[in-house]
């Protein structure tokens, strides 16, 4: 898997935890758009325009690409968490959902909060990582067959 790859999918676990609260931002953001002051007085602007903010900013919501790309993420990344075993899923919780990381894979083992070894625990990642991709169809996975 190619370095920048794995970066970025390693960024989305991390933004995981945060995805409702950017969808929320996202919605707000369209529903209530910011309008600048209009500085032209008293002319410019037709009289008797329809305004339909309301359902403009339905459609809108609906058609986000930037909202259903949030979603797909948390979708995909939901899904192989529940694929996953009890491990990976101790693994990937400890390593990118935490706000502040309390142990290292290395910690991880040696404390007995998994029953893998050290390598094994970073191939589960590994792993993981390479799922998310591939289901985000962000490289073909061809090396965790």
């Amino acid at each position: 898997m190619e370095r920048t790859t794995k970066k970025m999918v390693e960024k989305y676990l991390r933004e995981y935890p945060l995805i409702d609260g950017l969808i929320a931002r996202e919605e707000l953001n369209i529903m209530y758009p910011y309008q600048e002051p209009d500085e032209n007085v008293g002319g410019g602007r037709a009289q008797y325009k329809k305004n339909a903010p309301t359902e403009y900013a339905a459609i809108s919501v609906v058609d986000s690409e930037t909202i259903r790309a949030f979603q797909h993420r948390r979708d995909v990344i939901d899904q192989c968490l529940d694929e996953c075993g009890e491990d990976t899923e101790t693994l990937i919780c400890e390593l990118y959902f935490r706000k502040r990381q309390r142990y290292s894979v290395e910690s991880l083992v040696t404390n007995g909060m998994i029953f893998v070894s050290k390598s094994k625990a970073y191939y589960l990642v590994d792993k993981f990582i390479a799922k998310v991709a591939s289901k985000l169809n962000l490289y073909d996975v061809s090396d965790f067959g």
